[in-house]
């Protein structure tokens, strides 16, 4: 069984609230004072992920977020 690739901005209907998303995901971030880098290790992503979130490319696993 082959996983399913991550839902891109392109492959979304609605764009503005993915960037909404990022945009919360980003705020939480810096209201708890983490890099991006410090964020990724405590949800266990890499740092280009959380990176990706923020900037609304991809949207997040929600067992990651949850």
């Amino acid at each position: 069984m082959q996983a399913s690739a991550p839902a891109t901005i392109e492959s979304q209907k609605g764009a503005e609230p993915m960037n909404e998303l990022g945009k919360k995901i980003a705020a939480k971030r810096k209201d708890l004072g983490m890099t991006q880098n410090e964020f990724a290790e405590r949800l266990c992503v890499r740092r280009q992920t959380v990176s990706r979130w923020e900037s609304g490319t991809v949207y997040p696993d929600i067992e990651k977020i949850g």
